[in-house]
């Protein structure tokens, strides 16, 4: 076979998409290889719009099988708590729902030593800046790091902060991953 295919590439006039004739739809005759050397002559076929590959067989229909892709966006969730009137806070982030990063900020703070530690900031999908300065203290969020920041520090000294400084920046970023199945709680993007 191997040899038949080398000499079909040395005959004139037939091209690489040609083919021994296999009585396949979409075939065309063009002609027969050339005899001799104790080879018989062999039709020629070439497939019909003279392309190098084989009709395929759904060509004229339509995929029969659909494989629905879901993207789905999982959200996580920041959470800071402090105890104002003595110091110790808790800066969480990555949680996969609100509640169990506020616990989670809540147990940290309190487990510095706060009494009184209440939530003050939630944040959703977002970077997070904790910044203190002469007794006073913001925290405020954006879209990196830099944004939290930059809107922490001036957020302090507004609110009468004195030298104001970044104490602690976390980040949480959604979970982006593609399923075959429709979640249960699948919700259309805007």
């Amino acid at each position: 076979m191997k040899r038949l295919f080398f000499s079909m590439l040395l005959v004139p006039g037939v091209s690489f998409a040609d083919h021994i004739c296999t009585n396949s739809p979409g075939e065309v005759y063009v002609g027969n290889t050339p005899a001799g050397q104790g080879q018989a002559s062999m039709p020629v076929c070439r497939w019909a719009g003279s392309s190098d590959a084989p009709p395929s067989v759904n060509a004229d229909k339509r995929p029969l099988i659909v494989i629905d892709r879901w993207h789905v966006v999982d959200d996580r969730f920041s959470s800071f708590a402090i105890d104002a009137e003595r110091g110790p806070f808790g800066f969480v982030s990555g949680y996969e729902s609100q509640a169990e990063a506020d616990e989670a900020a809540l147990d940290q703070c309190q487990s510095r030593t706060g009494e009184d530690c209440l939530v003050l900031g939630q944040f959703k999908n977002r970077c997070a800046t904790f910044a203190w300065g002469g007794g006073r203290y913001a925290v405020m969020g954006g879209g990196s790091i830099e944004e939290s920041e930059v809107a922490a520090v001036r957020k302090c000294a507004k609110e009468g902060g004195v030298d104001c400084q970044v104490i602690q920046s976390v980040c949480s970023e959604p979970v982006y991953r593609v399923v075959d199945e429709k979640p249960h709680d699948f919700v259309e993007a805007d």
